[in-house]
């Protein structure tokens, strides 16, 4: 019997010159080849582990896992504590998808040596794919401790912390990683990923800087840069990593669609059409190119022929949340209602939504319209959102024996106070018995129930929520010493992408009123720092309330609002507080209007008390502003 072969660090003995020739083809990567000699080999000695071993590694390779097991098994049966062997049978098993069998093997090993690394970073990966994530990270800690001076457990390790939404903890282990093996191009790219998770773009554009001057011909790190550009709004450079990675891949329909993306993003629409009418060429059964070739001619107003792509879209890919759910927004914003309702559905499948329906769906049935049931509603998107929505409140608790209410923690008093008792809320930290209740809805699903018509709007259009009197009036004694009209002022959106379609500069709206005996307060969340030392403001009599967070104290927020005469406002969450608190107000609104301030109507069907100005062009506020100062005459 041969001498069990020692593979220490990937390295095989030879028997023999043909089975040395065998090995070198094998460390080539040329394993049909390899494997064809081995076989010989080993026909010839059926006993010479050294080519059973070889062999089945080729096997494996091959993707002829069963082969592989065969040959693998035939050497342990000469050498039943090889744990070379055991450690590649491991292996075999886990390529098979037996993980099990897998660890079984390799605990074999490790119960032997437990320190070995190689053993322990195949236990780790299957205890992955057994989704045993914690077991997996405290075997990849032993990889780490076994081979500190290694990448292979940091790497690893910090994959798995990625993909448990650790990506701080991840960057860490990539960073020493990294520290091990400088300059890895594959160690960057993950780093990378886990900077563009945490939101720092800067740093994740920096990081596949590196990769793409490490391996210029390389698509991948283009167009993940290009996608990152896109986050921070940089779509020139972005359209330039795109135009790269097509000079690499001509016919790369991904990058055509990265491409048009960025071109529409820009304004640049009829190059952005001409991009996926390429890209439809190329593949007419491409439904993601009209999906996105639907919403440049959205951006266009060309509302007949973005249907038609919706509905292409969804014809090619009945699974395609994504279209599905452009075709509904475009329908409600063209007051489709019925049939936009229908489609508006397809939010709740979409991966970058919150999908509140699922968290208990084996436990309650969706409620389907039906009367006297006991029906848990889940609050859903934004506070804007869940503010328009709880307008709906009132119509199902009409028909239901009993309504509860999941929302925002910051809302909690606000309904509780607005509402009848009869309507029940809690937020996600005070959960109901959920054995009280018959069924569940997302409370965007509200609307295809109670708002099929125009006129099913009139139905409750009078003020819905109620500030904090107390609130209210300490800001009515504060700003009535001016004796003069207060006009609350929101200019801006937290969206990260059109920002300039949702905002406006703070000046530009003061102007337009100044000459009203007027005062003003600023509404606006978020950091309004710039604003507070910009001198150009000075002349303005608007106060800015810094001492609020008006974030997350939207019980201040609300009696703020409720004190203010008159509110003007672009469309945020601003404008559904003032809506919802039935304060007179207008809503500055682009010209690319969102669903839920129609296309052409001039006031909100939402909220009698709210009108609506729209900017002629996609970021141009010229006459919006103009109609601004006449709005009261």
């Amino acid at each position: 019997m041969n001498k069990p072969l020692n593979r220490k660090r990937g390295s095989i003995v030879p028997s023999n010159t043909q089975l040395e020739r065998a090995l070198f083809l094998f460390k080539q990567n040329k394993f049909s080849e390899a494997l064809r000699l081995l076989t010989k080999v080993y026909k010839k000695e059926p006993n010479n582990v050294n080519a059973l071993m070889a062999a089945s590694i080729c096997c494996r390779e091959l993707a002829k896992n069963d082969a592989a097991l065969r040959l693998i098994n035939r050497v342990i049966q000469i050498a039943p504590d090889f744990e070379e062997a055991l450690l590649q049978r491991g292996i075999t098993f886990f390529q098979s998808g037996k993980l099990d069998e897998c660890i079984e093997n390799l605990d074999r090993v490790l119960s032997k040596q437990k320190r070995h690394s190689e053993a322990l970073t195949w236990k780790g990966l299957a205890l992955v794919k057994k989704d045993l994530p914690h077991d997996a990270l405290r075997v990849f800690d032993a990889v780490i401790d076994a081979e500190p001076k290694k990448s292979g457990g940091f790497t690893n390790r910090g994959l798995l912390k990625l993909q448990l939404g650790n990506a701080s903890e991840s960057i860490n282990d990539f960073d020493q990683a990294l520290i091990i093996s400088p300059n890895s191009p594959k160690l960057l790219m993950m780093r990378a990923q886990a900077y563009h998770t945490m939101g720092e773009f800067g740093r994740a554009v920096d990081d596949l800087t590196e990769v793409h001057s490490l391996d210029p011909k390389s698509v991948l790190p283009l167009q993940r840069r290009g996608l990152t550009y896109l986050k921070l709004e940089e779509f020139e450079k972005a359209l330039w990593d795109f135009n790269s990675a097509l000079k690499i891949e001509p016919n790369s329909k991904i990058d055509l669609l990265n491409k048009a993306n960025a071109l529409s993003q820009l304004r640049r629409y009829n190059e952005a059409m001409d991009v996926l009418n390429l890209s439809i060429g190329l593949d007419n059964r491409y439904a993601n190119a009209y999906n996105n070739r639907g919403r440049v001619y959205q951006a266009m107003g060309l509302y007949t022929e973005a249907l038609d792509d919706f509905n292409k879209a969804t014809q090619l890919n009945e699974n395609f949340a994504e279209a599905s759910s452009n075709k509904s927004l475009l329908l409600l914003l063209l007051g489709k209602f019925k049939s936009g309702w229908q489609e508006y559905e397809s939010r709740l499948l979409l991966n970058n939504q919150k999908l509140p329906i699922k968290k208990f769906a084996d436990r309650l049935p969706i409620w389907q319209g039906e009367k006297g049931k006991k029906v848990l509603i889940w609050g859903e998107q934004g506070l804007g959102d869940e503010i328009m929505f709880a307008s709906l409140l009132p119509d199902i608790a009409r028909i239901s024996k009993k309504i509860s209410i999941i929302c925002d923690d910051r809302l909690l008093k606000i309904y509780n106070r607005s509402f009848p008792k009869d309507i029940t809320f809690f937020t996600e930290t005070s959960l109901p018995d959920f054995i009280e209740f018959n069924c569940q809805l997302s409370l965007g699903s509200l609307g295809k129930f109670f708002r099929n018509e125009l006129t099913d709007f009139n139905q409750n259009k009078q003020p819905f929520l109620l500030a904090d009197e107390s609130i209210k009036a300490k800001y009515k004694r504060y700003f009535e010493k001016e004796n003069k009209l207060l006009i609350g002022v929101s200019w801006q959106s937290e969206a990260t992408l059109n920002a300039d379609q949702k905002s406006l500069e703070l000046n530009k709206i003061l102007e337009q009123l100044r000459a009203f005996n007027v005062q003003f307060v600023s509404l606006q969340y978020g950091d309004v720092s710039a604003e507070i030392e910009d001198p150009s403001l000075k002349e303005y009599p608007i106060d800015f309330l810094p001492d609020v967070d008006k974030k997350n104290d939207i019980e201040e927020l609300f009696g703020i609002v409720a004190s203010c005469d008159r509110v003007v406002t672009t469309s945020n969450v601003t404008a559904h507080i003032a809506g919802a608190l039935g304060v007179p107000t207008t809503v500055l609104v682009n010209n690319q209007a969102n669903w839920r301030w129609h296309n052409e109507w001039q006031s909100s069907y939402w909220y009698s008390n709210v009108k609506i100005l729209r900017a002629c062009a996609s970021g141009d506020w010229t006459v919006a502003l103009k109609k601004l100062s006449k709005i009261w005459d």
